[in-house]
């Protein structure tokens, strides 16, 4: 009996020892396979956070290339950069301090400071050497000011081949170097320290754990440009990112293979795990569509920010005037635009208009028109005619260097008068309503800024009714694919005239509301001014 036993406790000892081989390369490769899940997991946080601190740079970049253009153009006036710059100084502004400095004279120190004292200032040596650097190339520099108590980041920003001046700020860093997240925040479920430089052996700026620097078997690095220096940024996983499923799946897997090689459950078992695993599949799966759906909300919802943090936060009230406007920002992607507008008073008692658009999409065409748009205030404001300040725009874009032109037609009003002085770089024409009629002034239209050497521009002198109103708007808003733009003009046309029986506002929400109701691929803004008698 013994003997016709043996075989077929051989045979199961086979069986159960095979079964625990198969077992033992299924939970490895699901361990495997959990480690590189991980990892894909965690150097997709990483991208995810390097887009942001890009998405960042211009909140840095825009107030200190605006205070530069400003001084260039102003030669340096003091009050004009203090006016300007003090709004982005202080407890709940990105900057500490602010100063205006000449290139070619750093040890003299600052020409003008807001807020704390600049601690470069202190360090005349360091100063020259940093304003040495950063005058040879023409992007964001940064410089750290880690020694001592008071740890800071130094920002510098000029144009080159202008004027002699640079903008400069200071932001301050946690003393203890630590940074704290929220447990709903982003990237909560991550550990990570920020390094200035190309690696960690540079400056440490922020870490969330006390053991630098982060060395656990599981990490990411990703060095970021930043300016002309660059952040190296370093994650690790604070648990597990994948969830504790896939972290005890491995270990569920060989137990119920040891279950699977002793007993006769083995169909019923593999098929109750396949279940379980596609269960849990698609869980994943729903999981992932929904965090991509956050994600692309988030995104976008960052992108209309700043958007609208690069336009007028209000028009101001006109004597003999009413002022509206509307921006709609495109359906197409979660990248800022390059649309903007503006309605300025003068000491003259007339009033500045503008409304343009930089090609294409992204940060660098928002920082276009971020450059363009500060820059034209500051020509209108020192008196500079409309075919001059288009002029002067050119100089300053190049579609060569930047990849980028401009459309832009601005203008004054003389309410008093009834009277428009425009100039148009290449822009669409805007409108003029009278009552039941309306007409497109195309009068003397200049190339777009940014594709001749030297452009020529001229003005035209419009002479406008009583209680007529102006509109001007940008490609977004009567562009449809696969159409004539003369359709687009003349379906505005019809609408405006059908509603400018409303107020301003209302009148411009219903045009963009009516043109829009099918959704647009690019951004549409609109400025509208009416006279009151």
């Amino acid at each position: 009996m013994a003997d016709k036993a043996r075989p077929g406790r051989t045979v199961a000892l086979v069986i159960f020892l095979t079964g625990l081989v198969v077992v033992g390369l299924l939970t490895w490769a699901s361990w495997r396979s959990f480690q590189d899940n991980e990892s894909r997991l965690l150097a997709s946080h990483a991208k995810e956070a390097a887009q942001v601190i890009n998405a960042a740079v211009p909140s840095v970049q825009t107030p200190l290339a605006a205070a530069a253009e400003l001084a260039d153009a102003t030669g340096g006036n003091r009050n004009d950069f203090t006016e300007f710059i003090q709004s982005f100084v202080g407890k709940q502004a990105p900057f500490v301090s602010a100063s205006l400095w000449r290139l070619d004279e750093p040890t003299a120190g600052p020409l003008a400071v807001v807020g704390a004292s600049p601690m470069l200032a202190d360090k005349p040596g360091r100063a020259e050497d940093f304003f040495s650097r950063v005058s040879r190339t023409s992007t964001l520099g940064v410089t750290d000011l880690l020694e001592g108590p008071s740890r800071r980041l130094g920002y510098e920003y000029h144009f080159a081949n202008r004027g002699p001046f640079a903008a400069y700020a200071e932001a301050a860093l946690p003393a203890d170097r630590r940074a704290t997240i929220a447990r709903n925040a982003a990237f909560s479920e991550l550990h990570y320290a920020i390094y200035l430089g190309n690696g960690t052996e540079a400056a440490n700026l922020l870490t969330t754990d006390s053991t630098q620097p982060l060395t656990k078997s599981t990490h990411s690095k990703v060095v970021v440009p930043f300016g002309d220096s660059a952040l190296t940024l370093v994650f690790s996983p604070r648990g597990t990112l994948g969830g504790a499923l896939a972290a005890d799946l491995p270990w569920i897997i060989a137990g119920a293979g040891v279950v699977f090689a002793a007993g006769a459950a083995l169909a019923a078992e593999t098929l109750q795990r396949r279940r379980r695993r596609a269960e849990d599949l698609a869980g994943a799966l729903d999981v992932a569509a929904a965090e991509a759906r956050a994600l692309y909300a988030e995104q976008r919802s960052i992108a209309l920010t700043l958007e609208q943090a690069l336009l007028p936060e209000s028009l101001p009230q006109l004597e003999g005037l009413e002022a509206g406007c509307r921006y709609e920002p495109g359906t197409m992607g979660v990248e800022i635009g390059g649309d903007w507008y503006d309605l300025v008073p003068l000491g003259d008692g007339s009033v500045f208009f503008a409304i343009g658009d930089v090609s294409g999409r992204g940060v660098r065409a928002a920082a276009v028109m971020a450059r363009l748009r500060f820059a034209m205030l500051a020509y209108a404001d020192q008196g500079d005619p409309p075919d001059e300040v288009l002029r002067k725009l050119s100089s300053l874009l190049h579609i060569e260097d930047s990849g980028h032109f401009a459309t832009a037609l601005c203008g004054l009003i003389r309410a008093d008068r009834h009277e428009v002085v425009v100039a148009n770089a290449g822009h669409l024409p805007f409108l003029v309503l009278d009552g039941s009629s309306s007409r497109f002034i195309v009068e003397d239209v200049g190339p777009p800024i940014g594709v001749t050497e030297h452009p020529v521009y001229r003005v035209a002198t419009i002479h406008v009714p009583p209680r007529a109103t102006l509109l001007g708007f940008t490609d977004g808003l009567i562009e449809r694919k696969g159409e004539s733009i003369d359709v687009g003009l003349g379906r505005l046309g019809v609408v405006a005239r059908s509603n400018q029986h409303l107020s301003l506002d209302a009148m411009i929400t219903s045009v963009v509301e009516e043109l829009t109701r099918e959704g647009t691929d690019d951004d549409a803004a609109i400025l509208g001014v009416r006279w009151t008698t």
